[in-house]
């Protein structure tokens, strides 16, 4: 019985730490985003352009296309 009550207070905790875990991520995201829309006012870029660094759909976005990277070459260090 003991082991079940230390088991919920143990997922208690967990749901709290993800919680506030996202709470902090959507707050960085927030500012990131006014930030990018102070970049709009000033520059004229339009409001797509700070919309354009997050995805809406759950898929990266344009802004943010994987890099391909060249592969590493067998060069002697030294």
């Amino acid at each position: 019985m003991q082991a079940r009550d230390n088991g919920d207070v143990d997922r208690v905790r967990h749901r709290r730490t993800a919680t506030d875990w996202k709470q902090e991520a959507n707050a960085v995201r927030l500012s990131v985003y006014a930030e990018l829309l102070k970049l709009d006012s000033v520059n004229g870029y339009g409001k797509a352009f700070a919309e354009a660094f997050f995805a809406s759909n759950g898929e990266p976005s344009a802004a943010v296309a994987p890099v391909e990277v060249a592969p590493a070459t067998d060069v002697p260090v030294g």
